[in-house]
């Protein structure tokens, strides 16, 4: 008897953000919802009783931020008020990032977007972007990128002279720090061109086209303020190498580990000062 067609599950209760869309699908850490102000508070509070994972994930940000200049983490995300998300890449995911990440090969590459609404404080998070970029020197030059006009985050960096008096040719050289696109009601920041490019150019095979992610929200049937979802096969090794101990804990426990395929997690409001939230794991089928 044929096989049926794969059939996308039904919608939940409200639309993924239009901008994973333009997210790779084998992203393997993504994070996805509305009001990310209230919600990174929180998460920055709950994270606290785990070090190990909270100093993972701030330095994802952090150290971009501190080496190319546009602090993501307490300039930005608190001021986003519409819908948002933001996806982890890897270089393993892609040969185009592995090649190209020469400027900090340690921290891993990402996309972020976000919903360009029309409230007075987006309008300021616009402008507080222009000045964030101007304050750390860094001027933005168009290019063409798939089609799309996109911008890079640039700056001059002098190459010599090498001698004490400081006499003969001074050259530069042009170093990007970063590149954003705007895309009908969406901003997307990425933390290099290559990772833009690979956002801009995911098209059938962009995230929210992806079976194993459609299949690992679709429990979800309550109204949510934010979805976490994870890869585990790709997203492990990077986890092993960054947070200790966990090797130990898939060891002992590593027949859930070997057949997990996915985790997703859901956060729904229960009362302005606390969040409930739902967890799905997705196992390998005997």
């Amino acid at each position: 008897m044929p096989t049926a067609p794969w059939q996308p599950p039904r919608p939940g209760p409200q639309p993924l953000p239009t901008a994973l869309d333009y997210f790779p699908g084998n992203s393997p850490l993504v994070a996805t919802g509305s009001n990310l102000g209230q919600l990174w508070s929180q998460v920055s509070q709950d994270l606290k009783g785990y070090p190990a994972l909270q100093g993972w994930v701030g330095n994802i940000l952090s150290n971009w931020s501190n080496r190319r200049g546009i602090p993501l983490t307490d300039q930005i995300l608190p001021w986003v008020d519409g819908t948002y998300a933001w996806a982890l890449l890897p270089d393993a995911v892609s040969p185009v990032l592995s090649s190209a990440n020469a400027l900090s090969p340690d921290t891993p590459n990402w996309l972020f977007a976000y919903e360009q609404t029309q409230t007075d404080q987006a309008q300021q998070l616009a402008r507080h972007i222009d000045d964030l970029a101007g304050q750390q020197e860094l001027g933005v030059s168009p290019f063409q990128l798939a089609g799309r006009q996109v911008f890079a985050w640039t700056r001059l960096v002098p190459q010599g002279p090498n001698n004490s008096s400081g006499k003969g040719n001074l050259t530069f050289k042009t170093e990007v720090t970063g590149a954003y696109a705007n895309l009908e009601n969406q901003k997307i920041l990425a933390s290099s061109p290559e990772a833009l490019g690979l956002g801009l150019g995911a098209g059938s095979d962009a995230l929210s086209q992806q079976k194993q992610f459609l299949e690992a929200i679709a429990p979800f049937d309550r109204p949510h303020q934010g979805l976490l979802y994870l890869d585990w096969p790709q997203l492990k090794p990077l986890l092993d190498q960054n947070i200790p101990g966990l090797s130990t804990l898939e060891s002992w426990a590593y027949p859930l580990f070997n057949r997990l395929q996915s985790l997703a997690l859901s956060s729904e409001t229960e009362t302005p000062q606390s969040l409930h939230s739902q967890w799905y794991f997705r196992f390998l089928s005997s």
